[in-house]
């Protein structure tokens, strides 16, 4: 067994072995099974060590929180303009440099907001 051989390596050597049989099940079209079974192996190694996997699932993540960042700045853009007509470039400027829990607050004073200066308050 394949895992078990490689669950009684070296550490260093384990997540060299492993990352090499997801590559090798990746082009067999049997990665799914791999990672079933490496999810049995009696090895607790976390992913994101992975010298190959984790580099590549970090830039994945943050990759998607912006994304996903972008995509609620688009969408409280959309609301501000059905509920006070178009929105000024400063205002957009200003929406689009609010981090995550800022354009939640944001969102949700929308629901109150008088004028648009009210999204801002303190």
């Amino acid at each position: 067994m394949i895992l078990g051989r490689i669950a009684a390596g070296p550490a260093g050597a384990r997540d060299e072995a492993l990352a090499e049989l997801f590559i090798v099940g990746g082009l067999r079209n049997i990665e799914a099974e791999a990672r079933l079974e490496a999810k049995k192996m009696p090895v607790l190694n976390d992913i994101m060590d992975n010298k190959v996997f984790g580099p590549v699932l970090r830039r994945g993540l943050e990759q998607g929180r912006e994304e996903g960042r972008l995509g609620q700045v688009e969408m409280l853009l959309g609301q501000i303009e059905k509920r006070f007509g178009r929105v000024p470039p400063a205002v957009g400027e200003r929406i689009a440099a609010l981090k995550p829990a800022q354009l939640k607050r944001a969102a949700l004073r929308l629901l109150d907001a008088q004028r648009i200066e009210d999204l801002f308050a303190r």
